[in-house]
Formats: C-alpha cells, sequence, structure tokens
C-alpha cells in the first residue's frame, strides 16, 4: 500500500491497490499459476513503465504462497507503441492505396464502357443491313458476343467498386425463376 502512494503514478495508483491486493490476487490464482500487472512508476527522472510477475506456490499443508518479481518494461513499451504506430500508418497507406484502386478502375470501366456501347449499337446496325455478305454477318455476330462479354467484365468491375466504396443499392424486387 505504501509502495502504491509513493511509486506508482497517480492515475495508476488505484488500479495498482486493487490488483496488488490478497484477494484479487487469490481469485487470479484460481485460474492461473502466474499473472502479470503493468503500471507506471514515478521517479525522479520522470515515470516508466514497469511491471510485477505473481507466481503461485504451493505450500507444505496446501497453503498458496506467492513470489513477486518487478521489471523495467520500459523499451519493451516503446518498442510495442512504436511497431503500433508503424502498423497504423501501413494501415493508412494501404487504405489510400486501395482507395486510389477503386477510383481508377471505376474511372478506367466507365472511360471504357462508353466506347464499348457505341460498338455494340453499331455491330447491331451492321447486322440489320441487309446487303452484307453472310462471312460478314458471322463477323459481326462474333464482335457482338465478345462486346457484349467485356461490357459484362468492365459492368463486374464496376460493382465491384461500387461495393468496396460503399456505395452499391441492393434492390428489392419480385422475380420469376
Amino acid at each position: 500500500t505504501e509502495y502504491v502512494a509513493t511509486m506508482v503514478a497517480k492515475e495508476d495508483r488505484e488500479r495498482m491497490q486493487e490488483q496488488i491486493s490478497l484477494p484479487y490476487i487469490l481469485k487470479q490464482f484460481e485460474t492461473k499459476d502466474q499473472f502479470s500487472v503493468g503500471f507506471l512508476r514515478e521517479l525522479s527522472s520522470g515515470e516508466r513503465h514497469y511491471r510485477i510477475d505473481f507466481g503461485k506456490v504451493l505450500m507444505p499443508g496446501g497453503k498458496i504462497g506467492v513470489t513477486m518479481g518487478f521489471k523495467d518494461i520500459e523499451e519493451e513499451v516503446r518498442l510495442e507503441q512504436k511497431i503500433q504506430q508503424q502498423l497504423a500508418e501501413a494501415l493508412s497507406v494501404a487504405e489510400e492505396a486501395n482507395k486510389a484502386k477503386t477510383i481508377f478502375l471505376s474511372n478506367m470501366s466507365h472511360e471504357i464502357r462508353t466506347p464499348m456501347n457505341a460498338i455494340i449499337g453499331l455491330d447491331n446496325i451492321a447486322l440489320n443491313d441487309a446487303t452484307i455478305s453472310e462471312s460478314t454477318k458471322g463477323y459481326l455476330e462474333k464482335i457482338g458476343v465478345s462486346a457484349h462479354h467485356l461490357l459484362g467484365i468492365i459492368n463486374d468491375i464496376l460493382d465491384m467498386s461500387r461495393i468496396e466504396s460503399g456505395r452499391l443499392a441492393i434492390r428489392s424486387e419480385e422475380f420469376s425463376f
């Protein structure tokens, strides 16, 4: 209690008081043989992160003993904070790259779909011309099938970019099987 009042940083004192109490320690030992409690320690040079490791020891007669070890974990905490910061930065970069990719795919798909619709329209007009030969008609039909297939792929890309950007609208409507 005196240690907590004089050595533990103010923001950790109440929690530490509870976590080093005998009832808390015994409760922890019901399910595990060891546990740790981290805290900030007030030193003349400033605050540092420390950890107390508790271990359960079975004593003769069925009594429970407790071992305690103090460890300065400042470097571990700083390293963990640095790693967390790097992960957050990497996540931000990845999210920005994904957003740029989605915008690019959406823009490119729209740019490709416009001339594709013109190709499909002109293909249909050409197919309705009664003066074309059978071989030309066969070529035009193949062009139409390929253009429709490519348009389907473009529409799928647009759907994916809508899903990724959260702009996909789901409609509920009846249809016949």
